[in-house]
């Protein structure tokens, strides 16, 4: 199993960009995993009271920074053969660097 598609599995589509770097069957773990991320963090900024943009950032900050560990670990385990566990790791990483993306882009509507 391999995060990235096979070129020639791609046919032209728009979206083969995208898959150049996620394969299509990754999608939906990696939203999933964002959206359950994204309702986390966002109920602990809720709870502790905070306004949307330091909310945001805080959001942003440590979802980056754990796209980062989860990055770094994702090949060290693909380096050592471990590559359904590499694959697991890349995919929560992919989901941290979804969400902070997302945060980021909502940044000047919270201001």
């Amino acid at each position: 199993m391999s995060l990235h598609t096979d070129p020639d599995e791609r046919n032209g589509h728009p979206l083969d960009m995208v898959e150049t770097f996620v394969a299509r069957e990754h999608w939906e773990p990696i939203l999933r995993q964002a959206a359950f991320n994204g309702m986390v963090l966002g109920a602990v900024t809720l709870f502790l009271g905070l306004e949307a943009l330091p909310g945001l950032a805080i959001i942003h900050f440590i979802t980056f920074a754990s796209g980062m560990a989860q990055g770094f670990l994702a090949l060290r385990l693909e380096e050592s053969g471990q590559d359904e566990a590499a694959v697991a790791v890349g995919r929560r990483s992919m989901a941290a660097f979804t969400l902070a993306s997302v945060t980021l882009l909502l940044m000047p509507f919270a201001a």
